[in-house]
């Protein structure tokens, strides 16, 4: 009788140990989805940082390709900027750059307070 307690004690310690592998592997697993989920997230607000700062540098140049590029980024700027793009969107309807630039300006400032 003890030499079957003793395997099923066996059996039951490698069970054990596997269960206990496997919540680590698992755990692991899950730390290193979230930190690229995370970078992921900071990559594309990098990018889209880019791309605002593209965009102001066009609307310094007075031209209707500025107009044209923030009609192409235009949800590109209310994800970052959210109702504050608005105001610019209005000041490019009205083809007033440097109204345009002053809103940007205080749109990514009010984020920026945000933070």
């Amino acid at each position: 009788m003890t030499d079957q307690s003793s395997l099923i004690r066996k059996i039951y310690a490698g069970f054990t140990l596997l269960l206990v592998l496997l919540i680590v592997v698992a755990v692991a697993g899950y730390v290193g989805f979230v930190r690229v989920v995370d970078r992921i997230e900071k990559a594309d607000d990098v990018n889209r940082l880019v791309k605002s700062i593209y965009a102001t540098r066009l609307l310094e140049g007075n031209d209707a390709d500025a107009r044209n590029a923030f009609e192409e980024w235009a949800h590109l700027l209310r994800a970052v900027f959210g109702s504050a793009a608005a105001s610019v969107e209005a000041s490019l309807n009205d083809w007033d750059f440097s109204a345009a630039l002053q809103a940007l300006g205080a749109a990514k400032a009010d984020r920026e307070e945000l933070k």
